[in-house]
């Protein structure tokens, strides 16, 4: 025989309401463009902007309200690039400072833990590989490899014949 099959309708996907809320992220209590954004493990959210501030929020994607947490003016220019590397623990980017911060975000407040600067150009894009280590490219045609939790400067540095844009842990 035949079965009954109910068909119903499926509520909307988290992913689609994540990015619907997320859209209003560059509309809401930013001093200026938003660069940079990142979802962290315990669900809040970071958001680096093109004057140099790092933003923490919550959200409730069910009413979809952003509730700032905290501001820090991390770099001196914009945020390129934004990343966990663990838990309460954030990497960023700066543009025209050729520089890398590690913040400790514990209890919603920014802590400087570490500034990485061994780029000579703008750093475009920093990267997790664990809990200790980064990958960072630059314009200035390298991926720096950086153990950020070593007492001295640890880094391996890869040369390339182009800028370093983007970069991807692939599985």
């Amino acid at each position: 025989g035949l079965a009954n099959i109910e068909i119903k309708k499926e509520e909307e996907p988290i992913i689609e309401t994540k990015i619907q809320s997320l859209k209003k992220a560059t509309e809401i209590e930013h001093k200026s463009d938003v660069w940079s954004i990142t979802e962290l493990s315990d669900l809040r959210i970071a958001t680096g902007d093109d004057k140099g501030y790092i933003t923490l929020f919550t959200i409730d994607y069910e009413k979809e309200r952003w509730t700032k947490l905290n501001e820090e003016l991390g770099h001196d220019n914009g945020v390129n690039s934004l990343c966990e590397l663990s838990e309460n623990k954030l990497v960023s980017s700066g543009s025209f400072a050729y520089s890398i911060e590690v913040w400790d975000i514990s209890n919603d407040t920014f802590r400087l833990i570490k500034t990485l600067d061994e780029h000579s150009d703008n750093v475009c894009q920093v990267i997790p590989f664990t809990k200790d280590i980064i990958a960072s490219g630059s314009q200035d045609q390298t991926i720096k490899i950086w153990n950020v939790n070593a007492e001295e400067e640890d880094i391996k540095t890869l040369e390339e014949d182009f800028p370093v844009c983007s970069i991807l842990k692939l599985r």
